[in-house]
């Protein structure tokens, strides 16, 4: 009678050691991938600011250049074929900023996205760009 329980006992420690081994792999398979997960979630969180941040930088761009096309239309100092071309280029950097947009939404990975914003405009260089042109210097 103990041989057979001891049978049994060693029957079943070796049929019950491969599921509590698999166990605690799945457990530190799981553990990982929700640091994985939470890299992830990191990650998103990074992409999602810097494309609202983008979003409203190449918005006052455009409202920028948009302005500066009016205050060309005004201009005093510019003859209308001078005036015609400079209202063409601020036209074309306008859909350069809103291509940037189109781009930057398409993101998906961080790296081309901080690539991306470097191309943004800076209101520095629109400025220097176009005010000197405009005020006829």
């Amino acid at each position: 009678m103990k041989k057979n329980i001891f049978i049994i006992l060693a029957i079943m420690t070796i049929i019950l050691m491969p599921v509590s081994v698999y166990a605690k792999a799945s457990d530190d398979s799981h553990g990982k991938r929700q640091n994985i997960t939470r890299h992830e979630k990191n990650i998103n969180r990074q992409i999602t600011k810097l494309k609202s941040r983008a979003d409203r930088k190449i918005r006052k761009n455009i409202d920028m250049l948009e302005s500066l096309i009016d205050r060309v239309s005004t201009a005093r100092r510019l003859e209308s074929d001078e005036k015609k071309a400079l209202i063409d280029e601020i036209k074309a950097d306008i859909d350069g900023q809103k291509y940037l947009k189109i781009k930057i939404h398409e993101d998906s990975d961080l790296a081309s996205l901080k690539s991306d914003i470097r191309l943004i405009m800076s209101r520095g260089s629109i400025l220097g760009k176009y005010l000197p042109r405009i005020n006829g210097n």
